[in-house]
């Protein structure tokens, strides 16, 4: 919320993380969401 703030980066933000349970849980999607931020995750085993 922090960086989002600071920054006021464009709409159609992407952002891009592992498959980690604090990326993947509903709140977290929520909260994205609020800030109209599309999550997009990594393939299982891709570092």
């Amino acid at each position: 919320m922090k960086a989002y703030n600071l920054r006021q980066p464009p709409k159609d933000l992407v952002f891009h993380s592992d498959r980690g349970s604090q990326y993947t849980s509903k709140q977290f999607g929520k909260l994205l969401s609020s800030y109209g931020i599309r999550a997009s995750m990594g393939d299982v085993g891709a570092c």
